[in-house]
């Protein structure tokens, strides 16, 4: 390795010094493609190794200390927290991955140890990623300013290879890959400074403007917009990363990376009768986004996520049911991530079982989403789904709201209070007829359908 490599890899110097690139002058003569795209890929293959010897690093190291663990609690006597160490060593022979989440019952020693190998595995990622960028984004500029000067003196032709050049890299996998990457550990608060990521009051209201909120908090319909920062942790909810897929438009976008995650909350009622029981599990999905530029800073985007559920009990193919479209604009997506946390989806499930009769399942669960980033002009930028089964739905055009989606929305509306009457009167006939409870809920449940059906009416006639 040369010294002026040594010297990237450690200080992150730019492309220029490294790669040799000479100025782009009126004088000079069209700069070598191939030679530039191989000087590229050199630098980010050795970014790659490097990365590659840190994880065998990481691995065989919490792996010595696991062992250390195990030895210090068997000589102290601790025998619960020894086998606890012996089972994680053994799992993680297997599978060489630190668990997300330490389990709750797990010894404070273990817990410890696996924290502080977390925070040294994302050191890693973080720093990796951010010299990926550094060297996609330095090497663009230069190549920006070849495509512009070539574009002046009329080799087009030439200009038309370094403008190819840029999409390569700009759609390279280790890039694209490292943008997501750096967002959700960002999103996640690594990297961040100490306090930045909380949207504390204290110094932050607009006092005697009579406004609640921080500054640079906002909120579009139902969805609070945390401008350059993350949005503050929820008393009992867990966000976890959720894993998204580039759709077939996604070759359009450019200069965005955007991290996704989830909270799922489940509440679950089981009611008891003489010939059988009822269950009613309400889950409220929680969804956070994460969005920062990589290229400078974009004005007015307007971010688009749709949500979709699913049958419960799915008949053969996922048929996915729309469940809200929320359409946000951002004046301003700079490199600090903006989050987005958008209100639950909400959905139903009934299980009941009485005797004589098999097994009854109704209601919806979860299925996806889409999220889609278009600018002030209404062009895809960004472009990914959470499950596969969406892509086939994911346009490359702008959705406007339509009279379609607002009848699906009643459609549903019409279906869920039909299946609550159902139920409600299934109740009622297995349980005691003079329960005042089940009457009640029986009437509640009919003028609640009945006010559905009317909803649904009034649309029809309206068209």
């Amino acid at each position: 390795m040369t010294p002026c490599m040594t010297r990237y890899l450690s200080l992150g110097l730019s492309v220029a010094l490294c790669v040799g690139l000479p100025a782009a002058t009126a004088t000079a003569a069209a700069p070598d493609v191939a030679k530039l795209q191989q000087q590229f890929d050199g630098y980010l293959q050795k970014l790659g190794s490097t990365r590659q010897q840190q994880q065998s690093s990481w691995e065989n190291g919490y792996a010595r200390a696991l062992g250390l663990l195990a030895k210090k609690l068997q000589s102290e006597g601790e025998l619960d927290d020894l086998i606890a160490v012996k089972e994680e060593l053994k799992r993680f022979k297997d599978s060489r991955t630190v668990l997300q989440e330490t389990p709750g019952d797990a010894p404070d020693t273990l817990r410890e140890l696996q924290d502080r190998y977390r925070t040294r595995r994302s050191t890693y990622e973080y720093e990796h990623n951010q010299k990926v960028i550094r060297l996609a984004e330095q090497y663009d500029a230069k190549m920006a300013g070849y495509q512009k000067q070539l574009t002046k003196e009329g080799n087009i032709d030439e200009a038309l290879k370094i403008r190819e050049e840029r999409k390569r890299v700009g759609n390279h996998e280790a890039v694209t890959a490292a943008k997501f990457e750096l967002a959700a550990l960002e999103e996640a608060g690594f990297g961040s400074e100490p306090g930045d990521g909380e949207a504390s009051t204290e110094g932050g209201t607009n006092a005697g403007r009579g406004e609640d909120k921080p500054r640079g908090v906002s909120e579009d319909q139902g969805v609070k917009i945390y401008a350059g920062r993350r949005a503050p942790s929820r008393a009992g909810l867990k966000f976890k990363r959720l894993t998204l897929t580039r759709t077939d438009h996604s070759s359009l976008a450019g200069g965005l990376a955007v991290a996704a995650q989830a909270a799922p909350q489940e509440s679950t009622k089981r009611q008891p009768y003489s010939q059988g029981w009822r269950e009613d599990r309400e889950d409220a999905w929680h969804l956070r986004i994460g969005l920062r530029s990589t290229r400078g800073t974009l004005n007015n985007a307007i971010v688009i996520v749709q949500s979709y559920v699913k049958d419960a009990v799915p008949q053969g193919r996922i048929d996915p049911q729309h469940y809200w479209t929320k359409r946000v604009a951002i004046p301003t997506i700079g490199s600090a991530a903006t989050t987005l946390d958008y209100p639950a989806v909400r959905t139903r499930m009934y299980r009941s079982k009485f005797r004589g009769s098999a097994m009854n399942v109704r209601g919806e669960e979860v299925y996806g989403v889409i999220i889609s980033v278009f600018s002030e002009d209404k062009k895809l930028l960004y472009q990914e789904v959470s499950e596969r089964g969406l892509g086939e739905l994911a346009l490359a055009t702008f959705p406007e709201e339509t009279d379609a989606e607002r009848r699906q929305h009643l459609q549903r509306a019409v279906m869920a209070a039909r299946l609550k009457y159902e139920l409600a009167r299934e109740a009622f006939e297995q349980g005691d007829p003079e329960n005042d409870a089940l009457q009640d809920g029986l009437r509640k449940a009919h003028a609640e359908m009945n006010r559905a059906n009317d909803e649904m009416r009034k649309f029809h006639m309206s068209q």
